[in-house]
């Protein structure tokens, strides 16, 4: 008997005995094998909203399917299609099923595909949140044009009025699509191994004395020409509280496709660190390149070698926002220092945004298996980046053992090649509502 249906009949055993773990239970089995995210959230869908006003009139009209009318997402239409009473054989009367399908084809080239990430919601009208479920990248094309849940909600969790989803004959499902287009930013780091340091010392003299800031005489390290600030009062965020040290480069050659990187240290190193952790996390693997930004790491130990133990890329540009993607090679927290990988997500340029912005996103960190071809990926909840918390991530994305083993392929020849997608959520998709008055017509005909 396999691990999956051995859980299955455990939780069928359960499910009779102590009706209150369902949930618990049924999420755990999702996550485990179907990698399916089961969640809440307060932020509505992005792109379509259908209300039932009289559900229980489906199966009296002796519908058995649903299907909503088209919406937009991604450049393609969609459609809903529920299942009031199931979809499958061994779901009949049991489940509610619910499917997200491609419209409107027709003018897509014969051998079309697309690639998407979609979840599907249910309102809980009493605490005013809604049911998440959302599983892995699915390829829709013409033989396999929609996926979905067969076991989306049980009927009998739907209809049990504390749980408030179904409440007078009323329920509001929705949906939220992210097509996959490999058409993103490609960034690539070339390390070169400085072996001698360069080392820069100076004096300030009557530092009681200095005003608002002080600024240091030019020196020439690297063939490059820098400077340093002193803010004895602080800047920034530490204005008021800290003594703030900037480096800065004065003087260099400028290139639209280089840009300097360098490990240094000044005084008394403030490091900031924070905790930042997903709680639930689907990793899967696909074939699909990441929609929105690639980062090829040349010589990836030259990075521990020099020092290197926090790296920022170049900006990226997804759901009319830039982000940047923050890589330690030996781990960012103290607990999995050397052990493992640690990768972040940082939105970045947020000055022109207004003083309480906050941006509510899907994303997914990829590693590409260059033996397979294909991407390692991880991928957690929804999260909300705002001026407190402007960055969320994975602290132990990957073992530095599995990471350097050659059998699996993500280092080879010392490259790698780390990858990303951010979907944001924005309320402003289609709303639909079907009325009882839809019934009564068909019941009269």
């Amino acid at each position: 008997m396999t691990p999956q249906k051995a859980l299955s009949l455990e939780i069928a055993a359960l499910l009779k005995s102590r009706s209150r773990y369902w949930l618990f239970l049924r999420i755990v089995y999702l996550e485990l094998f179907h990698g399916v995210v089961v969640e809440t959230r307060e932020a509505y869908p992005s792109h379509f909203l259908f209300k039932f006003e009289s559900f229980s009139l489906l199966s009296d009209a002796g519908i058995d399917k649903y299907e909503t009318t088209d919406f937009v997402a991604g450049e393609y239409k969609w459609r809903l299609i529920i299942y009031p009473d199931g979809r499958d054989s061994g779901n009949k009367g049991d489940h509610v099923s619910v499917y997200l399908a491609m419209a409107n084809t027709s003018s897509l080239p014969a051998t079309w595909e697309v690639n998407a990430v979609f979840s599907i919601f249910l309102l809980n009208q009493k605490l005013d949140n809604f049911l998440s479920v959302r599983g892995r990248a699915r390829r829709f094309h013409a033989l396999h044009p929609e996926w979905g849940f067969s076991k989306f909600i049980s009927k009998k969790s739907l209809t049990d009025p504390s749980n408030g989803y179904l409440v007078g004959d009323k329920c509001v499902f929705g949906a939220e699509v992210f097509v996959i287009k490999s058409q993103g930013t490609i960034e690539c780091l070339s390390i070169l191994n400085a072996e001698v340091p360069y080392k820069h010392s100076f004096n300030i003299s009557n530092f009681s004395k200095l005003e608002d800031v002080w600024i240091s005489d030019n020196f020439i390290l690297g063939d490059q020409t820098w400077s340093r600030k002193v803010y004895p009062r602080g800047n920034g965020e530490g204005k008021g509280r800290d003594v703030s040290i900037f480096l800065y480069l004065v003087d260099s050659k400028p290139s639209s496709y280089r840009k300097l990187k360098v490990k240094y240290t000044i005084g008394i190193k403030n490091q900031y660190t924070d905790e930042n952790h997903i709680l639930r996390v689907v990793v899967e693997t696909r074939d699909v390149s990441p929609s929105h930004f690639l980062f090829k790491i040349k010589s990836f130990s030259l990075l521990s070698e020099n020092g290197f133990d926090k790296y920022e890329t170049t900006d990226f540009v997804a759901g009319d926002y830039k982000w940047r993607l923050i890589l330690y090679p030996n781990g960012r927290d103290d607990g999995n220092k050397d052990d493992h990988i640690s990768v972040y997500l940082a939105i970045v340029d947020t000055s022109s945004l207004p003083a309480r912005w906050e941006v509510n996103a899907i994303f997914s960190i990829f590693l590409l298996n260059q033996k397979l071809d294909n991407f390692l990926s991880l991928r957690g909840r929804i999260r909300r980046f705002h001026a407190v918390n402007p960055e969320w991530g994975f602290s132990k994305f990957i073992s530095k053992k599995s990471f350097t083993d050659p059998c699996n392929g993500y280092l080879v020849d010392d490259n790698c090649v780390f990858g990303a997608e951010v979907f944001v959520i924005k309320s402003q998709g289609a709303v639909e509502c079907l009325s009882n008055l839809h019934f009564e017509t068909w019941k009269s005909l």
